[in-house]
């Protein structure tokens, strides 16, 4: 039991410098970006009705009412 313990430590620290590696790797490249701001947007636009159009105003700059249809209520407006 005594010459498992040390090969545990060393597998421990093996992987956890492997998992830092791996995150650094993400954020150099952006790869985990979209991905995190997707899955949150995916579901409040799933479960919250008005998540939808802020997750476009958001995209969009964040100005309200500058999502994908902005153009149109404007052009219907008048203005």
């Amino acid at each position: 039991m005594d010459e498992v313990v040390p090969l545990l430590i060393m597998a421990l620290a093996v992987g956890m410098g492997l998992f830092t590696w791996l995150a650094a790797l993400a954020r150099r490249r952006g790869a985990a970006g979209s991905a995190l701001s997707a899955a949150p947007a995916s579901y409040h636009e799933a479960y919250q009705g008005t998540a939808h159009q802020a997750s476009h105003e958001i995209r969009a700059g964040g100005a309200p009412g500058a999502g994908p249809l902005a153009g149109r209520r404007m052009a219907a407006a008048g203005t």
